[in-house]
């Protein structure tokens, strides 16, 4: 579980940045410097990044494991214990500061070589700037070759999903009548499904719908390429309680621009046996029927249902009435 840095758990937050600071720093300042960097210095080191707006942020596995620090796009302070090295943190921890980035970029040491091949595999490039620190250390920028999801909406954050998600979209995929006409998970299928196809797997095949306010996660966002490059297929499912109040559509549109102003998507599908709630939305969204497969597929109550397909051409999207077209 990754939960924000406050004064409450300050303390933990600071035994875990001096201990793994101490330990990352060893062979390259003097035994009595890297001493000084008692749990009491970062902690005062750490409330001064929150009061400087920077967002902070605890891994606990279960205990405190690792931190990260958050300021726009900029990734700093993370930091695993040494003991929890190995376990996945440091990939949980830069995955979560990743996912809330527009165009993340961060500075590694150039005596750190271990965390540079980390973060090139990780998927980051460095940019050529530099900052020297002496006549043998300097720190490398590095960015992410792709940029991460980030569209906001007037009321909705459309990011990337991390496993910390996972409570929340159990709340959507656990409930019957939510996944009424799709497939349903047990508790174990949904978090590997979060884990291999949303998490891990690249680019990911779903993207999540936050609120901005709160942060709260409250929708899944199928966003899926398929058959050949340039199509992709679309779909949504949100949380029972924030039915009937616009969110699906408000996400589902901005996600649609997305993929046709910046991914230049060549086509949008989707597909639903729902009827009632989804082929209107669909067809507000201006995507076109192209074919119905009828009595294809059976229902949660045994009773076979017609499947409709629709799509949506770039050029379609980009001629409607109003539409400013595409940079």
């Amino acid at each position: 579980m990754i939960v924000p840095i406050t004064e409450e758990n300050l303390m933990d937050a600071a035994r875990v940045h001096a201990t793994s600071w101490q330990s990352s720093h060893r062979g390259i300042c003097s035994p009595g410097f890297a001493a000084a960097h008692t749990a009491e210095r970062q902690a005062a080191y750490l409330r001064g990044e929150l009061q400087a707006g920077k967002s902070l942020w605890l891994l606990l596995d279960p205990e405190p494991a690792g931190m990260v620090s958050l300021q726009g796009d900029l990734i700093e302070n993370l930091y695993v214990l040494p003991e929890a090295q190995g376990r996945g943190c440091g990939t949980r921890l830069l995955r979560f500061a990743v996912s809330r980035c527009r165009r993340p970029r961060l500075w590694v040491l150039s005596s750190n070589q271990f965390a540079y091949d980390w973060y090139i595999r990780s998927g980051f490039i460095p940019t050529g700037k530099k900052k020297v620190l002496s006549d043998s250390l300097f720190e490398r920028e590095l960015v992410r070759k792709e940029r991460a999801m980030y569209i906001e909406t007037p009321r909705l954050l459309l990011r990337h999903f991390t496993m910390e998600d996972f409570p929340a979209l159990w709340d959507i995929l656990g409930d019957p009548e939510t996944m009424a006409h799709m497939a349903r998970y047990t508790q174990e299928e949904a978090r590997e499904f979060l884990r291999t196809f949303c998490v891990e797997r690249t680019p990911p095949g779903a993207c999540a719908a936050v609120l901005r306010e709160s942060g709260q996660l409250i929708g899944y966002l199928l966003c899926n390429q398929i058959d050949a490059p340039g199509i992709w297929e679309l779909g949504w499912i949100f949380n029972r309680r924030f039915w009937r109040q616009g969110y699906a559509y408000e996400a589902a549109a901005a996600l649609t621009d997305h993929l046709f102003r910046d991914q230049e998507a060549h086509k949008v599908v989707a597909e639903t046996e729902d009827a009632l709630r989804s082929l209107p939305l669909m067809e507000k969204l201006g995507l076109r029927r192209e074919g119905v497969f009828r009595q294809h597929c059976r229902s949660q109550d045994g009773q076979w249902r017609d499947l409709f397909w629709y799509g949506l051409l770039r050029e379609e999207y980009l001629a409607e009435p109003g539409r400013a077209p595409a940079e």
